[in-house]
């Protein structure tokens, strides 16, 4: 597997390996004996590591040699792998008890930030969680005005006060941490 400068890659050493750790741990504890769709997997450490609490986790990418480098690598009884899009996710509607994705939106061009919120409410059941992670403006401050603006792999880092415009039409509760060293973090509930 390639470092590209972005995807965390443990095995190898490469990436902010530290802060994803974090944000992983902040998810495990919404996921004890819970069927779990980590969307947008990486190469599939985070997957393994949800796998510990739950019950079932599927780790789903959109890069495909993400996704074979994680068959590979990551191997259990109660966690599997495919690929996929987070903007059109390949499971029926209310399938999942959560729904996890650690830094992604600010991966998403801005005009489809709503997409990604309305696929990951659509495949959670009744009363489910969807849990991510992204980068604070404040900390890290990004809102290009142009798409010639865009710079390496991210496209928009979200103000505490956006994400919670964003998500509270799809979602009846919305809570946004700040865990130390890390950026967002939120649970928000079906």
């Amino acid at each position: 597997m390639e470092f590209t400068g972005e995807r965390i890659i443990p095995k190898i050493k490469r990436g902010n390996i530290e802060e994803h750790v974090l944000l992983y741990q902040e998810s495990l504890k919404y996921v004890e004996n819970k069927f779990v769709l980590d969307i947008a997997c990486g190469v599939g450490w985070g997957t393994e590591l949800l796998a510990t609490k739950s019950k079932c986790v599927i780790g789903v990418d959109i890069d495909s040699q993400a996704i074979e480098y994680a068959k590979k690598e990551y191997v259990g009884d109660n966690f599997t792998f495919c690929s996929g899009s987070i903007l059109k996710i390949p499971f029926p509607e209310n399938n999942f008890d959560v729904v996890n994705s650690i830094e992604t939106f600010e991966h998403v061009k801005r005009f489809e930030i709503e997409t990604l919120i309305s696929e990951c409410h659509r495949v959670l059941k009744p009363e489910g969680l969807f849990i991510f992670s992204t980068p604070d403006f404040d900390q890290f401050p990004y809102q290009p005005k142009t798409e010639k603006e865009y710079r390496g792999f991210h496209f928009w880092h979200y103000k505490k006060e956006e994400l919670f415009e964003l998500l509270q039409p799809f979602f009846k509760e919305v809570a946004v941490e700040k865990p130390q060293g890390a950026g967002f973090h939120a649970v928000c509930k079906k």
